[in-house]
């Protein structure tokens, strides 16, 4: 764990992380990130003690940018309710990627890499099909993402790549943190939450949701484990919470829309948190 420089601002009585995520709401924002324009500052000269260099995809966006971390960047309705909900924001989405993380058969988002749900919204309902990328998918747990290859020969990272840029319009801004988290030995949670959530002090928006979401009570030991005690670490620093907007979960954006009419999709449209987006 890292520990706060003797300047340090005090710990404020009473933050806690479940209840400060921060409000989808352009205009604060806005100001937010003006307010916190000294604080890049601080957070940069933070890291240079440490030896961490500035992230590149930090400086290469001249707007506002919303970052959604998942091991692969896809096109789930997940991400595509990212995309709806980073614009709204008035934020720039960009995707992170660890794709030298693990393949682990019991977590359902990385089964959903394999074994996706694909979703056809038609006659008024939303109808399924399984697609199985993998014939024996216990035969890659435990390997890294990016080393996988499915039964058609494929890597498992440039199939989610093709599908991610026929189903979102326009460019799409991904970027693999893996090589980066390599160089400087960050390489378990433990070791880099730090660094990850000083990225949203003032630099940035991350987009999840630590106490619920798709992975439900299995996320609590991680995030009562790794993420709590690595974002009050940041508060410790630098006085104010990460830049974190929860991330809304439900059934349905765990399947991958079929064509690039999602936006009409009854998926997207079971709650009023995307309707004006």
């Amino acid at each position: 764990m890292v520990s706060a420089p003797e300047d340090a601002a005090p710990f404020k009585k009473g933050i806690n992380m479940k209840n400060d995520y921060t409000a989808l709401h352009a205009e604060a924002l806005k100001q937010t990130f003006i307010e916190r324009q000294e604080l890049r500052k601080q957070v940069e000269q933070w890291w240079k003690k440490r030896g961490w260099i500035a992230p590149a995809f930090l400086r290469q966006y001249d707007t506002p940018i919303g970052c959604l971390l998942r091991q692969v960047a896809t096109a789930r309705y997940e991400d595509c309710a990212f995309k709806l909900l980073a614009e709204y924001a008035g934020l720039k989405p960009v995707w992170l990627e660890l794709t030298r993380d693990r393949f682990i058969t019991g977590s359902d988002a990385k089964r959903s890499l394999v074994l996706r749900r694909v979703a056809h919204d038609s006659d008024h309902q939303i109808r399924t099909k399984r697609e199985r990328l993998i014939g024996d998918i216990s035969s890659v747990n435990g390997q890294q993402i990016r080393e996988i290859t499915l039964s058609d020969g494929r890597a498992l990272t440039s199939f989610h790549h093709d599908v991610q840029d026929t189903i979102l319009p326009g460019p799409v801004e991904r970027h693999d943190l893996s090589a980066l988290y390599e160089q400087l030995g960050l390489l378990s949670p433990h070791a880099y939450y730090p660094f990850v959530l000083s990225w949203f002090i003032a630099h940035a928006v991350m987009f999840e949701d630590f106490h619920g979401g798709e992975s439900g009570a299995k996320l609590d030991g991680f995030t009562a484990k790794v993420v709590e005690p690595a974002w009050e670490e940041i508060v410790r620093v630098f006085g104010v919470p990460p830049l974190i907007i929860k991330l809304p979960w439900w059934t349905e954006l765990g399947f991958y829309p079929a064509n690039t009419n999602w936006r009409t999709h009854r998926a997207l449209k079971n709650t009023h948190l995307l309707s004006d987006c």
